[in-house]
């Protein structure tokens, strides 16, 4: 009985591995898209300004909207890395303030952000898919990865 599972799970592990990805390429390496259907939509691309004060990091992106818009709760999302590392990705939820979008992480007392819940799996090579498992509420948003300021904002409206 235990051989009969194990063949299994390996004669199912091969043919999903031959599957091969037959959806919409990123036009663009290193650069996340919104997938709505057959279309991508390209992420807002920018530099998050780092803002440090007494116990609290605030990271800055300009703007109070994002250009890239989706209407899912919970979006996929896609990314041919080349460059850029996609499994440390993390998602956020930012703050609008002053005409801006922020993210703020207090170190000295308990509070600030925390990364959203993401499924990030290597769907071919180079490209990742990045799956949302939480109903993202109305907001902007941002994927950026551990230890950059680079940031790929989108509003869910």
């Amino acid at each position: 009985m235990f051989r009969l599972c194990t063949l299994a799970i390996l004669l199912s592990g091969f043919l999903i591995a031959g599957l091969e990805y037959a959806g919409p390429r990123p036009p663009r390496k290193d650069t996340v898209y919104l997938v709505h259907g057959d279309q991508l939509v390209a992420t807002e691309v920018g530099v998050a300004r780092k803002q440090t004060t007494t116990g609290d990091i605030t990271y800055v992106v300009p703007g109070e909207r994002s250009t890239a818009r989706t209407p899912l709760a919970s979006p996929t999302l896609l990314i041919e890395a080349e460059n850029l590392s996609a499994d440390k990705l993390r998602l956020f939820r930012l703050d609008i303030r002053d005409g801006h979008r922020e993210l703020s992480f207090h170190y000295k007392s308990k509070g600030g952000a925390f990364p959203l819940r993401a499924d990030i799996t290597n769907t071919a090579a180079g490209l990742y898919r990045i799956d949302v498992l939480d109903n993202l509420s109305a907001g902007e948003y941002m994927l950026s990865p551990d230890g950059a300021n680079d940031v790929f904002c989108f509003e869910v409206f």
